[in-house]
Parts: C-alpha cells; structure tokens; sequence
C-alpha cells in the first residue's frame, strides 16, 4: 500500500514511516524541514521537501497515488501560536485541509493522530474510522 506521511522527518512522524517501512509498505514522506530533521529520514522512503500548505501537495498526490496519508505536520510552538495565531491557523487548519481535505482524491483514507482531533471532529469522505467508532 503507499502510504503519504505529513510530517515524516519529525519525531513522532519519522517513527511512524519507520513502521510502515517495516511492514512493507511504499511511504512517501511531505515535510517542509521547518522544524523535522533530514537526519530523522528513513532513505527507503520518497521524500518531497514542501510545506503542506502549497498548492503543489495536489501534485504529489497525482504522481505518489497514496491509498493512505497520515499527517503528522503540524505548527507545534505554543508560543509561536499565541504570538501569531493567524500563522498558527494557517498550518494547522489550511494546511490539513490542503492535504487531506478539498486536494486529497476521493477515496484516500486520512488518519490523523488521535491527540489532534477533537471528538466529534467529522471525518472526510473515505477517512479512516477510530477504533470503536460506528
């Protein structure tokens, strides 16, 4: 299965593209290197150096045709949010909506980490379910 992963060179997202790796899927990592590490980079994955929020992510989906995108970018500095809030929403609303939202194509499952989704949050059309949910 390929497998898009926002966010792949950072911490929690460079291990979570270690994983699929393992289990052998094909992962294409999105990362703009703004605060992930080239060095946190798994080499069997395809990395696309960009910010989420650029209009040629729709690009990347069009070439990778990722079944799943599991998106881990994010803008995670409280104070840099309080600072500029409108900064704050631009990658974290506009930019998860650029790719998992109105660009992704119908069908891709989007997972989104469970400590960033509000409950209640309505899931995109084909969007992976939370276990337990009906």
């Amino acid at each position: 299965m390929t497998i898009l992963a926002t966010g792949g060179a950072g911490f929690i997202g460079s291990y979570v593209v270690d994983l699929y790796l393992q289990e052998g899927h094909d992962v294409v990592v999105l990362d703009s290197l703004s605060t992930g590490r080239r060095s946190n980079l798994n080499q069997e994955a395809r990395v696309y150096e960009m910010d989420i929020r650029d209009p040629a992510v729709r690009k990347v989906f069009e070439r990778e045709r990722p079944e799943v995108v599991n998106h881990h970018a994010a803008q995670m500095d409280v104070r840099r949010s309080v600072a500029d809030p409108l900064f704050d929403a631009q990658v974290n609303i506009l930019g998860s909506l650029n790719n998992g939202g109105e660009r992704a194509p119908v069908g891709v499952a989007l997972a989104r980490p469970a400590g960033s989704v509000p409950s209640g949050w309505p899931r995109t059309k084909g969007s992976a379910k939370e276990e337990g949910e009906p």
